[in-house]
C-alpha cells in the first residue's frame, strides 16, 4: 500500500500491473465530448445512452498538457525525465514548453482518432482525479479497431505506463503491459513523437534523479 500511495503521489497512477475482478462492460457507439481540460489520456466521453463519464486510459501515460497545481507539475517533470527531455535548450522554462506542446499534441491525436463513434471497456474503477472530474479506467477501442492506448504510444505521444488488467480480448494484463513496453521501445528507436527530442546521453541521469526523488518520498510517507 505504501508503494501505491507513493506512486499516486508522484505520476496519479500505478506504475504496477493490476488485476481487477471485476468484469469489463462494453459501452459501444460512445462519442467524444469536447472539453478544455482534457489530454491524450483522460477524457469526457458520452454513451449510446447519454451518460457522460471521464475515462483515463489503461497502460498509457501522455505528457501533462494542463498543469494547474503542484502535483500536475511534479507529474510533468517525472514524465519530462522519463523521455530524457529535462535538459531540453539548456533552460526548464523551454524543456516544459517542448513538454506542453508535446502534451498537446498527444491531445490532439485523441481528439482526431475518436472522431467517430467508438467503444469503451470499463468496470468502472476508480482512476481518482480531482473533484470535478472524477475518472474511470477503461480501454478504448477505436472506430476502426485498433486500442487507443496502443495507438499513442506508437506514435510517441504515450509511454508504457499505469495500470494495467486483462483486456477486452482476454490478454492477461502482464503481456498486455508488455505489449505496450514494445511499442514504446519500437517509436523510440525510431525516434518519433516524443522521442524525437530525447537526449539519450542525459536520460539516464535524469531517470536517476526521479528514482531518488522517489524514494526520498517513499520515506517521508513511511
Amino acid at each position: 500500500m505504501r508503494i501505491l500511495h507513493l506512486a499516486a503521489i508522484i505520476l496519479g497512477s500505478s506504475s504496477l500491473a493490476w488485476a481487477a475482478s471485476k468484469p469489463l462492460q462494453h459501452l459501444k457507439n460512445c462519442r467524444l465530448v469536447p472539453t478544455e481540460w482534457a489530454d491524450g489520456d483522460s477524457f469526457l466521453i458520452q454513451t449510446a445512452a447519454g451518460k457522460e463519464l471521464t475515462v483515463r486510459l489503461y497502460g498509457a501515460d501522455c505528457i501533462e498538457y494542463h498543469v494547474t497545481d503542484d502535483s500536475d507539475a511534479r507529474r510533468l517533470r517525472a514524465q519530462r525525465r522519463y523521455f530524457g527531455i529535462a535538459e531540453y535548450g539548456k533552460s526548464p522554462e523551454k524543456s516544459i514548453a517542448l513538454a506542453k506542446s508535446l502534451g498537446g499534441q498527444a491531445t490532439e491525436e485523441t481528439v482526431r482518432v475518436l472522431g467517430k463513434p467508438f467503444t469503451v471497456h470499463t468496470a468502472f474503477s476508480d482512476a481518482r482525479g480531482d473533484g470535478k472530474h472524477k475518472r474511470i479506467y477503461g480501454f478504448v477501442t477505436t472506430a476502426n479497431g485498433e486500442d487507443l492506448a496502443s495507438h499513442l504510444v506508437s506514435k510517441g505521444l504515450a509511454r508504457a505506463f499505469g495500470v494495467y488488467r486483462e483486456t477486452p480480448f482476454g490478454k492477461p494484463g502482464k503481456e498486455y503491459r508488455s505489449q505496450l513496453a514494445d511499442l514504446e521501445l519500437r517509436s523510440a528507436r525510431l525516434g518519433i513523437g516524443t522521442w524525437e527530442h530525447t537526449d539519450w546521453n542525459q536520460l539516464p541521469k535524469e531517470r536517476k534523479m526521479q528514482r531518488e526523488e522517489e524514494s526520498e518520498l517513499e520515506l517521508a510517507t513511511d
